[in-house]
């Protein structure tokens, strides 16, 4: 098994950084101000929105209003998720063996990773909440067009540069 057996690794607490903090409360806030922007919007929304678009955020499909409440929803439920993770890098799947000498740096790296990540996600999905309300109010598009499919690209970037650190650091 890559990574080596879960069971035999060093189980080191890895403290929160003062930039975790930062990406936490940016994915936290951003989801309360998309789930406050839905709340305050949802009385003025018709029945049926849109609820996907193509690659260059124009609506190509409709449902029931309450598909937008999904956005930050899910966005709520995969900080939580992300953030218990977090807390057990121990358990996580690495792409080299994880040893006692090189266990603190592949945790740290693997932490900060999952930091970004969930920030980015939390980001998207208040982004999509916003962006729903937005589009039925204005027209048939999403503001700023492609911006998903842009958040999945930075994602992308952000695993490559975590996965990357982490073989640097076997």
């Amino acid at each position: 098994m890559r990574g080596g057996d879960r069971n035999n690794r060093p189980d080191i607490e890895i403290e929160a950084t003062p930039l975790h903090w930062v990406l936490s409360a940016l994915g936290f806030g951003a989801l309360v101000a998309s789930a406050l922007f839905v709340i305050d919007a949802w009385d003025s929304l018709p029945g049926t929105v849109y609820t996907h678009f193509d690659g260059a955020g124009v609506a190509d499909g409709t449902g029931p209003k309450a598909t937008i409440a999904i956005m930050p929803s899910l966005g709520f439920v995969l900080w939580a998720v992300l953030g218990f993770a977090i807390s057990r890098p121990r358990t996580f799947n690495y792409p080299v063996i994880i040893t006692p000498a090189n266990a603190q740096a592949q945790y740290e790296i693997a932490v900060n990773l999952l930091q970004w990540v969930r920030m980015e996600v939390a980001v998207l999905m208040a982004y999509l909440g916003w962006g729903m309300v937005v589009a039925v109010r204005h027209g048939t598009a999403l503001p700023f067009g492609s911006l998903p499919m842009y958040a999945g690209l930075a994602l992308t970037v952000t695993v490559v540069v975590g996965l990357s650190k982490s073989f640097r650091a076997r």
